[in-house]
């Protein structure tokens, strides 16, 4: 049987996110540097065709913010349900050690959580990220510096608001806690 072990470090998570972050920062520069020092820009698209275009991709930004605010919510709530039955606060909390899944309940067990965690994160980001893209493909088409600062400082404040809320201590998927 083929069992999985894979265990969340807290400190790849974090400089995952400080990339994506950093990946943020590197678009607005080069999309500034595009508007600023790039003397023969040539608008590939009429202005009514940008507008809609504008527009599409804004409408796109919001439906991203909102699933990305909930898978990263989503991922939150399974982690926080493996430490949860991990450690314990009191002893109404005790969970046995390996629950029985109940395949009419739709309820997974713990190693089963958190290893479906860890994707949802990477996606939320990944979506939050899309919308800074977004800004510099504005730019690319003809658009105007506040698509581009727009666009980067909401992805910027949404991975903020994103960011990992993983406990300090390394879980393991197998067991839900690691062995020191």
């Amino acid at each position: 049987m083929y069992t999985r072990n894979k265990s969340i470090d807290p400190k790849k998570l974090k400089l995952i996110w400080i990339s994506m972050l950093a990946s943020i920062i590197i678009y607005a520069g080069f999309g500034f540097f595009y508007l600023t020092q790039i003397p023969a820009r040539s608008h590939f698209l009429q202005p009514d065709v940008l507008a809609k275009v504008r527009l599409v991709l804004y409408l796109i930004s919001l439906v991203l913010l909102f699933a990305s605010i909930k898978l990263c919510r989503r991922a939150h709530s399974r982690i926080a349900m493996v430490t949860r039955d991990a450690f314990p606060q009191s002893i109404g909390d005790i969970q046995p050690p390996n629950p029985v899944p109940d395949p009419f309940s739709g309820s997974s067990t713990s190693p089963d959580r958190l290893a479906s965690a860890y994707p949802l994160l990477m996606v939320s980001w990944a979506l939050s990220e899309s919308i800074a893209i977004f800004g510099l493909v504005l730019v690319f088409l003809g658009g105007n510096p506040p698509d581009l600062y727009g666009f980067s400082l909401a992805a910027f404040f949404l991975l903020i608001i994103n960011r990992p809320k993983i406990p300090s201590s390394n879980i393991d998927a197998s067991s839900g806690i690691t062995p020191s």
